[in-house]
């Protein structure tokens, strides 16, 4: 297989592994990388009981991204 058959990825799908790359490393800063794996297939009332995985597959990245968010304590940020 040669490098010809990987195209870039749309602008579309560059910014959703941004946010989940980004979401994943708050995550690790709030919980520690042991914790996230569980984190990542837990179901959440804040995603409409879906687990985080299930809610990026569905293209909720964003709500992911804010639910983490909530996480962080500004005064560490």
């Amino acid at each position: 297989m040669t490098t010809s058959h990987f195209g870039l990825p749309s602008p579309e799908n560059a910014q959703i592994v941004f946010t989940v790359l980004n979401t994943l490393r708050k995550l690790h800063h709030v919980m520690g990388a042991d914790y996230s794996r569980e984190w990542w297939s837990t179901r959440n009332a804040e995603l409409d009981s879906r687990t985080p995985s299930e809610a990026v597959i569905a293209g909720d990245h964003e709500a992911v991204a804010r639910l983490v968010d909530s996480y962080l304590d500004p005064s560490f940020v």
